[in-house]
């Protein structure tokens, strides 16, 4: 079952619309999630982009860094955070985190973004979450075996023109309708 959308992480008037991505590997989730956010930003949206990196989940250390970065040779050296900083952005690592949910990215990414909470949140994975979702498949076979793979909360795809499914199906490249229907009240 999924679990519930996080009440503490943002406040209700600063809380960001929130969608996940969700499809099997090189379905083109990225693309899908590159097509919103220009859309959102052509809007005048503030976008923030998770990405559920499932394959680090699976091993005893997430390989995002060169192996020699320093930032990885400080983490072996017992360094917990590690931050890589300069004059065009950051990217913080907590190298000893155990949990795996959306509650606590949403509430670290609430920490951060303070009063410049973003207006939209995709979120690329997660796929059993409650978030509502887009799928992004091939077909209606390769949709039945998202749904059998536990995906749930699935409110639209994208897909191949004539592809049947139980939701609306948006071509790969109208973001500009995916975005309006993903927005609209009742998601």
């Amino acid at each position: 079952m999924p679990k519930s959308p996080p009440s503490a992480a943002f406040s209700r008037e600063k809380r960001p619309k929130m969608i996940g991505i969700v499809g099997f590997q090189d379905a083109g989730k990225t693309v899908a999630a590159e097509n919103l956010i220009r859309e959102a930003k052509r809007r005048g949206l503030e976008v923030a982009y998770i990405k559920h990196d499932g394959h680090a989940d699976q091993l005893d250390w997430p390989d995002w860094e060169k192996t020699d970065a320093d930032t990885v040779r400080a983490a072996h050296a017992g360094a917990r955070w590690t931050l890589v900083a300069s004059a065009r952005g950051w990217l913080l690592h907590d190298w000893q985190a155990q949990c795996s949910s959306l509650e606590l990215w949403f509430a670290r990414l609430h920490a951060v973004a303070g009063e410049q909470a973003p207006d939209i949140a995709i979120v690329e994975g997660v796929k059993g979450s409650w978030l509502p979702k887009v799928a992004v498949v091939a077909s209606e076979a390769e949709w039945d075996k998202l749904m059998a793979a536990g995906a749930a909360n699935l409110v639209a795809a994208i897909a191949p023109k004539g592809c049947r499914l139980p939701v609306p199906v948006f071509a790969a490249e109208d973001a500009a309708r995916l975005l309006a229907f993903l927005l609209a009240d009742g998601l």
